[in-house]
């Protein structure tokens, strides 16, 4: 059965322009890195919840320095900053002498590994999405757009695969988020609920460039197929299910193209599933600490 199609608002000049969100070569080696690496950096716990909402607190893993390198991230973790418990990661441009995007931070949560271990899960299953950030010495918004954001990538199935080793992947850039408040110097919550900083998505491969003002939600992937030629006559004309779609990596950025200039700090990431580890198929919780 076809599923609805969804209509949003108007392209942002940020959108057109520039190169937020871009992903570089960085991105395989470190994907191949995390894998081989992936295996001793912490303990995982997570808890099966009921309802739509989680049943209490959401079970936590920690994860601190030994796992930032062993996880090719390229972060600092800290406790010169910390949106919960003592510490935070922490994304700086100190290598002047290295290439454009040494210092891009990629945090590769992988679903089925350790130590997150969440198991096989699709967009659609995705009840929420949630991280905080602390932007050093600029506010996030249309003028000072760079801030760490979200990469989802889904498994590649042969049906209209974006790349040779992924489906599609979907960016969350927190400056074209709904609600936008996020002054500088300021723990800041991005969130696929709605409210404040609700995060919104783009899919540059079929739009045609990287996102735009009143893009779609979560909730709306979870309502209905998407077709970006309704909104860009130039994006690609095909209604995309991405509900349906396996999610392969979840991974906090930066531009490759700004992250050598970038300071900020990233904490507190959760995730609620409605599927995944639990054998009972109740929703799963999961919380991260960033700790050094």
């Amino acid at each position: 059965m076809r599923r609805n199609t969804r209509s949003w608002g108007q392209t942002s000049s940020w959108g057109q322009t520039s190169s937020w969100g871009q992903t570089s070569s960085w991105g395989q080696t470190t994907r191949r890195t995390f894998l081989a690496g992936v295996g001793g950096a912490a303990a995982l716990s997570s808890v099966g919840v009921v309802g739509a909402k989680p049943d209490g607190a959401p079970r936590t893993v920690v994860l601190r320095s030994k796992d930032a390198a062993e996880l090719a991230a390229r972060a600092f973790p800290t406790t010169d900053a910390a949106y919960s418990k003592r510490g935070s990661w922490f994304t700086t441009g100190d290598d002047s002498d290295g290439s454009l995007g040494s210092d891009k931070l990629q945090f590769y949560i992988v679903p089925s590994a350790k130590p997150f271990n969440l198991g096989s899960f699709t967009l659609g299953d995705i009840q929420s999405l949630s991280y905080h950030t602390k932007k050093v010495g600029a506010p996030v918004d249309g003028s000072h757009a760079p801030n760490i954001y979200v990469n989802i990538y889904t498994e590649p199935d042969n049906e209209d695969d974006t790349a040779s080793w992924y489906g599609y992947r979907l960016n969350w850039e927190p400056y074209l988020s709904n609600n936008l408040d996020a002054p500088a110097d300021t723990w800041v919550e991005w969130s696929t609920d709605p409210g404040t900083n609700q995060l919104t998505f783009f899919d540059a491969a079929n739009l045609g460039f990287f996102g735009f003002y009143g893009q779609p939600t979560l909730q709306d992937l979870q309502s209905g197929t998407i077709n970006w030629n309704d909104h860009f006559g130039s994006a690609t004309d095909k209604e995309i299910d991405y509900a349906t779609e396996t999610v392969k990596f979840i991974v906090f950025d930066t531009g490759s193209g700004w992250a050598d200039d970038h300071e900020g700090y990233l904490d507190a990431i959760e995730l609620v599933v409605n599927s995944g580890r639990g054998k009972s198929g109740k929703p799963t919780a999961l919380r991260i600490e960033l700790e050094a």
